[in-house]
């Protein structure tokens, strides 16, 4: 449902062909969580619980950057 959203809101279009899982992750720490909250449409807490728990996982911290 959250992707539904984000679909609509037109932040990411996962309908793209060229999208892959790697440009989807890079285009998400691009946007950042406060800005996909905001340009959001029809979040609700769980949702935005969820979404924090999602960029936990993804965000890219400067040890990995040096790998």
């Amino acid at each position: 449902m959250i992707s539904k959203k984000l679909q609509e809101s037109e932040i990411i279009n996962f309908y793209e062909k060229e999208l892959t899982i790697h440009k989807a992750i890079d285009m998400f720490n691009e946007i950042g969580m406060e800005n996909l909250v905001e340009r959001t449409k029809g979040l609700d807490e769980f949702d935005i619980y969820i979404l924090d728990y999602f960029f936990d996982g993804i965000k890219i911290t400067n040890a990995q950057q040096r790998i």
